[in-house]
């Protein structure tokens, strides 16, 4: 869930989006701020134009450049990182941020279960419930023991 973490800022509100392939997020921004992740404020006027030029692609909308799902950045100026060298394994979702600081970072949502930065863990190993049924959730396991009971670990 990409969702369980909160990834919208400004009081955004995230957004779910799933279908049969891969899941993820929308964030609603309030009035005074847009982007991605609801990190770019907003200048409130009728003047509709982008400080910057949009390039690659991008394109203005309420004075911020829109990026195109390739690329990142205030003009859109840089490669997203996910496109080339997607850090997240086992069928994790890579989305990228333009840091106000200037930086590219990437973030990963993980499939259920799966967890860790890149999604390179699994949840449920041949020892996490003691001889029981593992089932993964969202960052967390369900086990059910040989008695019937449905607990966090099996004891034995």
């Amino acid at each position: 869930n990409p969702c369980y973490n909160p990834i919208c800022e400004h009081d955004g509100v995230c957004s779910v989006i799933s279908n049969t392939t891969n899941v993820s997020f929308t964030c609603t921004c309030s009035h005074l701020y847009s982007g991605q992740y609801c990190e770019i404020p907003l200048n409130i006027s009728t003047n509709d134009s982008c400080p910057i030029e949009c390039i690659n692609g991008g394109t203005c909308e309420n004075g911020i450049c829109i990026c195109t799902s390739h690329y990142v950045g205030p003009s859109c100026q840089y490669e997203n990182p996910c496109i080339k060298q997607n850090p997240c394994l086992n069928g994790g979702t890579c989305f990228s941020r333009y840091n106000t600081n200037g930086t590219l970072s990437t973030q990963c949502f993980c499939l259920q279960g799966f967890t860790g930065s890149h999604c390179e863990a699994t949840l449920c190993s041949p020892t996490s419930c003691n001889g029981g049924l593992c089932t993964a959730t969202q960052n967390n396991i369900v086990c059910v023991c040989s008695t019937g009971q449905i607990v966090a670990r099996c004891r034995v």
